[in-house]
């Protein structure tokens, strides 16, 4: 199911070229001062790398390809049913037994014997027919596996989503903490000069108090920022099963459809979710169907074969064999078998029922985060002009502040609406390359193989 969705995908929409997460910010913010980080471990970690890795060593991961395997047991349970059923049966002792009756009830000497004992027994018992119910059971553990193998597509697309969204979150706040120490050494450099201008009567002492207020507030929003990247980090440690060190600032991203029905409809065909629904409608079809058979006769062949012994003064042997054929069928059962049959036939429409609602939440989420990706990518468009028109009046209230033309209170205020703007473009790049993600993931797209990672397992 996963590769033709696959085949599909790719084949529909080819990949698009590297995108940077940091170039498309950094392509609207080269004016801001660099920040020199020292990185403690030269190897770039890619996205590719920490997917790779989350799937090796999750333990959610591990544990759902544990429950697939337990579904193919279970399906060879059932099968089990159609193959004879032998068992083989031994008992060893020793009997003891003393008689003192005589002729004609009368007493007499009494008489003691011992003998050892033993007896073998071997019994095939091969079932003909039952009522169609192996068959169900057949069926119900084949619908079983489906759903296993669903539920693992799944925890592997919430996986991918997760680590994918994390990834995404550590570069945004390593972006945001970038911005916002820069803003703390330029709202630092404002201070020092309304502190000279002030020293020289320019400004007034209100002129520095406004400064001063900025750069405390600028360094308050910098330590929230370092702590929601540490949070962000301890996260990317639990998904991927290691701290960061050097993540790589592009990756690729895959398209989506053009058009909503499209996705919509790769959604109700391939989305694990309908898959599992589906899985589990058939299997109660199947409980149907068994608890129907127990009103049906229960045909068998049984062979047995048995030997005893006993040893007295002389040697006791007996040997037999036999081969017979065994109906049993159900007349009265109190009610029990009328009341499974209700029970099993109301919890097949009620799983119809919640096909359906899943169906429907299913769509209303394509649509939600179709619009989202779109709503996004629009937003970058906006989030770049904006930079720019605020880097741009910045760099003129600077300068007109300089020829008295603007006050403290005016250069600060732009300040403020730079570091906002480049604050939005880096939420608007992690918001549609997130979106796009969840869209794939609705649609059960969201694989290894569209990512173009390569997971050895």
């Amino acid at each position: 199911m996963r590769k033709t969705l696959v085949s599909v995908l790719v084949a529909s929409s080819v990949m698009s070229g590297l995108t940077s997460f940091a170039q498309d910010v950094e392509s609207t913010l080269d004016t801001a001062e660099p920040i020199v980080q020292q990185q403690s471990v030269a190897v770039l970690e890619t996205l590719s790398d920490a997917i790779n890795s989350a799937y090796l060593k999750n333990p959610s991961i591990l544990a759902q390809r544990k429950s697939r395997m337990i579904a193919d047991e279970q399906l060879k349970q059932a099968r089990s049913a159609n193959r004879p059923q032998v068992s083989l049966s031994t008992s060893a002792g020793y009997s003891l037994s003393r008689s003192n009756t005589g002729p004609f009830g009368q007493v007499g000497p009494t008489n003691t014997t011992e003998a050892p004992q033993t007896t073998f027994g071997l019994e095939v018992r091969q079932s003909l027919w039952n009522g169609g119910r192996t068959q169900a059971a057949i069926g119900e553990a084949k619908a079983g596996v489906t759903a296993a193998e669903s539920r693992l597509f799944a925890a592997e697309q919430d996986m991918i989503l997760n680590v994918v969204t994390n990834y995404m979150d550590v570069l945004a706040s390593e972006s945001e903490v970038d911005i916002r120490k820069n803003n703390v050494s330029v709202l630092a450099r404002q201070v020092e000069a309304a502190t000279d201008r002030f020293r020289v009567g320019e400004v007034t002492k209100t002129d520095v108090a406004q400064a001063e207020a900025r750069y405390a507030g600028a360094r308050a929003q910098l330590s929230s920022s370092q702590a929601v990247l540490e949070a962000n980090r301890a996260v990317f440690q639990q998904l991927i099963g290691h701290w960061p060190t050097q993540l790589e600032t592009s990756s690729f991203t895959p398209k989506y459809p053009a058009d909503l029905q499209d996705a919509v409809d790769a959604a109700i065909e391939y989305n694990p979710e309908i898959a599992l629904s589906k899985a589990g409608i058939k299997a109660s079809e199947y409980r149907v169907r068994a608890a129907k058979g127990e009103r049906r006769p229960d045909i068998s062949i049984v062979g047995s074969a048995g030997l005893s012994q006993s040893y007295d003064d002389k040697t006791f042997e007996n040997e037999n064999a036999s081969v017979v054929a065994q109906l049993r069928l159900p007349l009265y059962q109190g009610g029990r078998i009328s009341s499974q049959i209700r029970a099993a036939s109301l919890e097949r429409d009620q799983l119809r029922l919640q096909h359906r609602a899943t169906e429907r939440d299913l769509i209303a989420r394509v649509t939600r985060a179709w619009h989202s990706s779109l709503a996004a990518s629009r937003a970058i468009e906006a989030s770049e002009q904006q930079v720019e028109a605020a880097q741009v009046a910045f760099d003129g209230a600077e300068q007109e502040l300089a020829v008295g033309l603007r006050t403290t209170l005016d250069l600060l205020d732009q300040e403020q609406e730079l570091l906002d703007a480049k604050l939005s473009l880096i939420q608007a790049n992690r918001d549609h390359y997130i979106a796009v993600h969840q869209l794939l993931a609705a649609m059960g797209a969201l694989t290894p193989e569209t990512l173009g990672v390569n997971v050895s397992l």
